[in-house]
């Protein structure tokens, strides 16, 4: 429980921090602070949140961090959640808070300001295809084929779903698991615009999160979990999947009917209303759904010459929420050799933890890639041994 509660308050601080970082330096990059709902629509998972709830509220109270004040708060009243979330059946719902930008707009803050020192140096379009470091040589090589390679003492691996190929055949290639993600631009009708525009970010059960940008409308993204459950996509659609091109038909169907068929009068959409943008995303799954930081450990390299060679990577869908601050930790850890206190345990990578990963279902099988009816006669039969479990 201490462990999750550290993971918790590390995305409280991610806020501040980066609330704090656009406030002074003047970034526009369409930041927005606020709340955010979690609906339950089930009595079930009501009933679980309720009794989690409780949970964190004991746990936060005894603990470390009991010096805050709960900033969330849960209601499970049915008839409150629906008037205040405006869903379709709504049972309960958490409210806290929460922050919302444009992710390229920040990551180009984040690059121009980094150009700006004068230390440090930018090359576009240069997919990074191995990493060698000879064994007389303290540099590591970061091959990117025709545009060269450059040579650098210390080598923080940031490339999230891409990773897995720098380390074919290792327990990292294993552990981690690009995936598919799809994701909406909604332009609302009058009855959702101007005083009635929603207020809050959303994260639904069985249902998308949602954003409601400050000028563009609202932005619906389909969780992996959610699209593999309900049956929109299979998971060979989603998982091993590299491919951002093209957005899967049956996702797209499903995002533009999500905002008709769930909140209360939402009304009818004439031309130019409803989901009018839809694009496709990649991200990565890890085996225990938490991201792999810190120095990478020896048995994953050639030689065991690890030294200088770190990774921040895996974020499971959820790195808007992490990213700032891990970032920032593995570049004191590379540069100071200090975990900070503040970075999850966790998270960090160890060979003990690649190895449990092993042991942990894969997220997608040969069965699972065949698709359609065979692969679910297969699988309910056992054939190819162990299941897939989507988390």
């Amino acid at each position: 429980m201490d462990e999750a509660l550290n993971v918790l308050d590390l995305e409280r601080r991610v806020l501040i921090e980066v609330a704090a970082t656009v406030e002074k330096e003047m970034w526009e990059v369409d930041f927005w602070t606020g709340k955010k709902v979690e609906v339950r629509i089930s009595e079930e998972k009501a009933k679980k949140m309720d009794e989690w709830y409780k949970k964190w509220l004991k746990a936060r109270a005894a603990g470390k961090y009991k010096y805050l004040k709960p900033e969330w708060k849960w209601i499970g009243d049915a008839e409150e959640a629906q008037k205040v979330t405006r869903i379709n059946g709504a049972t309960g719902y958490s409210i806290g808070p929460a922050g919302s930008l444009h992710p390229h707009k920040l990551a180009t803050a984040y690059l121009k300001s980094a150009l700006a020192t004068g230390q440090a140096e930018l090359y576009s379009w240069s997919p990074v295809q191995k990493l060698t470091r000879g064994e007389d040589d303290e540099l590591w090589q970061v091959n990117c084929e025709e545009r060269g390679t450059v040579k650098a003492r210390n080598v923080i691996v940031c490339t999230n779903a891409h990773t897995p190929h720098l380390f074919r055949g290792t327990d990292i290639d294993d552990f981690l698991t690009p995936f598919q993600g799809q994701a909406a631009n909604v332009t609302p009708p009058p009855s959702f615009s101007g005083e009635n525009y929603l207020d809050t970010t959303y994260t639904m059960e069985e249902g998308p999160y949602l954003i409601a940008t400050t000028h563009a409308g609202i932005i619906l993204g389909l969780y992996h979990e959610v699209a593999v459950e309900k049956g929109i996509l299979e998971k060979k659609d989603v998982f091993g999947n590299v491919d951002d091109s093209y957005v899967q038909p049956a996702a797209k169907n499903w995002l533009a009917e999500y905002c008709k068929n769930s909140f209360t009068n939402w009304g009818k959409e004439a031309p130019g209303e409803g989901a009018m943008r839809f694009w496709g995303g990649i991200m990565c799954a890890t085996k225990d759904t938490l991201p792999l930081v810190g120095q990478i450990p020896s048995e994953q390299v050639p030689e065991e010459r690890n030294q200088g060679l770190y990774i921040a990577a895996g974020y499971h869908g959820h790195g808007m929420a992490r990213i700032a601050l891990t970032s920032k930790y593995v570049v004191k850890l590379a540069t100071t050799g200090e975990w900070d206190e503040g970075m999850p345990e966790s998270f960090k990578i160890s060979q003990d933890r690649l190895e449990r990963g092993r042991t942990a279902p894969p997220y997608i099988t040969a069965v699972d890639k065949i698709g359609g009816v065979t692969s679910k006669i297969l699988n309910a039969v056992g054939v190819g041994g162990v299941q897939s479990v989507c988390r």
